[in-house]
């Protein structure tokens, strides 16, 4: 039997390779009713955020302990490095990537990528932050209003962070229009210290 979830994941990894790794599919457009931060400060943002949960990839593997952290280069540019432990493997991923530009205004950050299919780069999207206990990223790539690709994660600056604090970040993120009944807890448990 056909498997149309299968089939479209295998479009995208032969498209763009592992940047599918966080996307979750959605029918038709992209949300019109997102909003991100209105002035967005990346130098608040600097530092270690661990994803409490996020959208699924679409394979449905989660990757345990996986952190983002953000530095500012001697240049003034940004770099994020991102770290996980393989599933089954329990072997410690690292991915580096350079952030392209910071649009304050527009409340984002692009991550350089050399994918053919993001030549201007990927555009993560803070919906909201305080800047030192939450954040929300948010990804949108519309396909023709058809379908649409969605990468969405709540971010804390604690591993583990109190359950007051995360009823209050999962209550941010529904009236943002994230759908919380489809985030998945990323594991943090038993995390070396340089994940």
């Amino acid at each position: 039997m056909f498997n149309a979830r299968i089939s479209v994941f295998g479009i995208l990894m032969l498209l763009f390779g592992s940047s599918t790794k966080g996307l979750q599919v959605f029918r038709g457009g992209c949300p019109l009713n997102m909003t991100a931060v209105g002035e967005f400060y990346m130098n608040y943002y600097v530092g270690k955020w661990y994803t409490y949960s996020m959208y699924p990839s679409l394979h449905k593997k989660m990757n345990k302990c996986r952190s983002i952290k953000i530095d500012k280069l001697p240049n003034g540019k940004y770099h994020e490095t991102m770290t996980e432990l393989h599933s089954l493997k329990e072997t410690l991923i690292v991915k580096k990537v350079d952030i392209d530009s910071v649009d304050s205004k527009a409340g984002k950050f692009t991550l350089k990528t050399s994918s053919p299919a993001f030549v201007g780069g990927l555009d993560i999207y803070v919906l909201v932050t305080d800047y030192d206990k939450f954040a929300i990223q948010f990804l949108c790539i519309n396909s023709n209003d058809v379908i649409n690709f969605q990468y969405a994660a709540i971010l804390t600056r604690q591993r583990s962070p109190s359950q007051t604090v995360v009823f209050e970040i999962q209550q941010i993120a529904q009236r943002l229009g994230i759908q919380i009944d489809k985030l998945k807890v990323v594991p943090q448990n038993g995390c070396p210290p340089d994940a």
